[in-house]
């Protein structure tokens, strides 16, 4: 695969997993696309994901997909073969052709364009686990569908951001089959990209919910990490909330930092984005610093925080009483940001 060229590749360390990478999604020509015909063409570039925001990866012989899963961003490559997505071959489409149409498949919300790369055009399918295992007999590459939050820091840049448009328009098809002004089955249009309503004209299109999300520091540059009372018990990341109608960016993360530890922010400044398909979410990352230290919670969400200088920090995910959000997420971007390196979790010396 050529190099990506400027205006394509993004800074890698800088940026967040899912954000490192951006794709030509060719969205003047979707409308002209036909996406059954590409799926006949050997040219194309064919992914898979599936349920629970899954995705299609080949895995070498003795590579686990248990916790050692949330190792950091610097070991991309090394546990999980080539880290890329799995191309679909020729031989497998068949096969799957078989199992349900191309134009039934594409009909029912299961096949998508998602823009090309120079020639080469990019497809991505739904597929079932019993779809899965009927590929797998006829393949000797051990293939697994594996969470995108587990294995979005592994995948190269572009792959990355393969995995995230084609999760994020798989959920939205999941989730929108029926208009909601008239109640009437939705139809496929714009090779997967909208939604035509048949009887009231209505359009509907792919849906991202904006969330802000904001790494807190006091004057003496210490970090506020917090615990939800939902999470696992050692389980810190900083504060996060949605961006309520008619708001704005800033105005989130004073209101969102001030209901859950109390404390008033200055200095808020954008630092970085990342599609987060959980359930479908922009995450919006952020900056911030607090001239007194004292916080108050709101115990029905946030029930412990702390604050941590970069040598505490080390020392606490070290020893395991904390776990740091995994190195798929803008809350592991935005720490590191602060750390000035990458976390060092406790199962990367495993690898």
């Amino acid at each position: 695969m050529p190099p990506a060229s400027k205006t394509d590749r993004l800074e890698v360390m800088d940026s967040p997993a899912l954000s490192r990478y951006r794709i030509d999604l060719d969205t003047g020509c979707r409308q002209f696309v036909h996406v059954p015909s590409l799926l006949r063409e050997a040219a194309t570039e064919v992914f898979a994901v599936s349920d629970r925001r899954r995705v299609l990866l080949p895995l070498t012989a003795g590579v686990s997909v248990g916790p050692e899963m949330a190792a950091s961003r610097s070991h991309v490559s090394a546990p999980f073969g080539s880290g890329s997505l799995y191309r679909i071959s020729g031989a497998e489409r068949q096969l799957l052709g078989q199992l349900q149409s191309w134009e039934e498949r594409y009909q029912a919300g299961k096949a998508w364009y998602l823009g090309r790369t120079g020639a080469t055009s990019r497809v991505a399918l739904f597929i079932t686990d019993d779809e899965l295992a009927g590929i797998a007999e006829h393949t000797e590459t051990s293939l697994r569908l594996i969470p995108l939050r587990q294995v979005g820091a592994f995948l190269n840049g572009q792959d990355a951001a393969i995995a995230t448009h084609a999760t994020c328009l798989g959920l939205w098809h999941l989730d929108t089959n029926y208009c909601s002004r008239c109640a009437t089955r939705l139809e496929i249009a714009a090779a997967g990209w909208e939604l035509h309503c048949p009887r009231c004209g209505d359009i509907v299109y792919p849906r991202q919910d904006p969330s802000v999300i904001v790494a807190i520091n006091d004057e003496g540059d210490r970090l506020l990490l917090a615990h939800n009372s939902l999470w696992e018990s050692n389980f810190y990341s900083v504060i996060a909330g949605y961006v309520e109608a008619g708001e704005s960016l800033e105005g989130a993360v004073h209101r969102e930092v001030g209901e859950e530890v109390g404390l008033e922010v200055e200095e808020v400044r954008y630092l970085t984005s990342q599609p987060w398909p959980y359930p479908r979410s922009l995450m919006l990352g952020f900056s911030a610093r607090c001239r007194t230290p004292y916080f108050i919670l709101d115990e029905a969400e946030i029930d412990r925080a702390l604050w941590v200088s970069r040598a505490e920090f080390m020392e606490l995910v070290a020893s395991r009483q904390i776990s740091p959000p995994g190195p798929s997420t803008i809350a592991s971007n935005l720490i590191e940001n602060w750390l000035g390196c990458p976390i060092i979790r406790p199962e990367d010396h495993n690898l």
